[in-house]
């Protein structure tokens, strides 16, 4: 074997800044990345460079304000770092920052955590391979829960609208042509018990007969989160949900709902994807922004601030 060969198969030296225990579990199960030190971003922005990893990896839980606090810590540090969830910073910072990174010879990667959900593999799958026939409707459903102590996260629906453009544009391989978006404004006297639920619903058209229809919300009552997706085509259909009552057993009394959960699954999915890039700068591209996402994501911004339908020509360039 060969020098060059032995190092380009070294393992990856990641430091992880994050809340979120699961990267304790999935690191070990990752054979090209090795775990320096994990700790809480607060934590984080305190490390010295003297562990000398080659990049650190951001956590898809880190609010935007930290993000940028550790990509610049990243910088001083002159390691390359991986942005677990790219759509926690808006599109211009990020291919700013990027750009910055670039400057000084380090990459700053991205992650989009929703391709990585075993539902979306499987409907991805379907539609990539022909399966459905042309796509004509892509339908997708978020209702998100307020946790206890919370609250709804303030800009939740800006992150979210950036994910929803990345996954439609990656899904469909194109780009709509015209947006309509709306964010009714609940009455106080229609509050939840647990307070406001903040919603936000979009529509897109084209290319071709492809329609998109998209609806979001945030502060439902805890146990009341729902995720779907649906994708309807010439010759088929694929759906995926994660509802309580998805999958009904009838065995004799009253019917069972059989829960399925993703568990580690999706972050291990994206490790692995990271792990990929980190050693072959080819297969980096696969986890950025799909081509189409930014202007998708402005249009959509525009129609809110207007209440108007928007051509993606005017929401910005393709």
């Amino acid at each position: 074997m060969s020098a060059s060969q032995t190092v380009a198969e070294a393992p990856l030296r990641v430091s992880v800044a994050t809340f979120d225990s699961a990267y304790l579990r999935v690191l070990p199960r990752c054979p090209r990345l090795e775990l320096v030190q994990l700790a809480p971003p607060p934590v984080a922005l305190h490390w010295r460079n003297s562990w000398q990893p080659a990049c650190l990896l951001i956590g898809a839980d880190v609010n935007a304000e930290l993000s940028l606090k550790l990509l610049g810590r990243a910088l001083e540090w002159g390691i390359s770092a991986y942005l677990a969830d790219g759509a926690v910073l808006d599109f211009a910072q990020l291919d700013q920052l990027q750009q910055a990174f670039a400057r000084q010879g380090l990459r700053l990667q991205t992650g989009q955590p929703l391709r990585y959900r075993p539902m979306v593999e499987s409907v991805r799958d379907a539609v990539w391979q022909g399966q459905l026939g042309e796509p004509a409707i892509l339908r997708l459903h978020e209702w998100s829960q307020t946790y206890p102590n919370y609250g709804i996260p303030p800009g939740w629906e800006l992150q979210a609208i950036r994910q929803y453009a990345d996954l439609i544009c990656w899904l469909l391989q194109a780009v709509p042509e015209i947006v309509w978006a709306t964010r009714p404004i609940l009455n106080p006297a229609q509050e939840t018990a647990a307070g406001p639920v903040e919603t936000l619903q979009f529509h897109a058209g084209g290319p071709g007969p492809a329609m998109v229809v998209c609806d979001l919300a945030h502060g439902l009552p805890e146990g009341d989160s729902y995720w779907s997706l649906s994708v309807i085509g010439s010759r088929g259909a694929a759906y995926a949900d994660d509802h309580r009552n998805r999958h009904l057993l009838f065995g004799g009394g009253t019917a069972r709902a059989v829960c399925t959960p993703e568990g580690d699954w999706p972050l291990l999915r994206q490790l692995l994807a990271l792990s990929a890039g980190a050693m072959n700068a080819a297969n980096a591209s696969d986890a950025g922004p799909a081509p189409g996402a930014a202007a998708l994501t402005r249009a959509i911004e525009l129609s809110l601030r207007t209440q108007r339908t928007v051509p993606l020509d005017l929401g910005g360039t393709r």
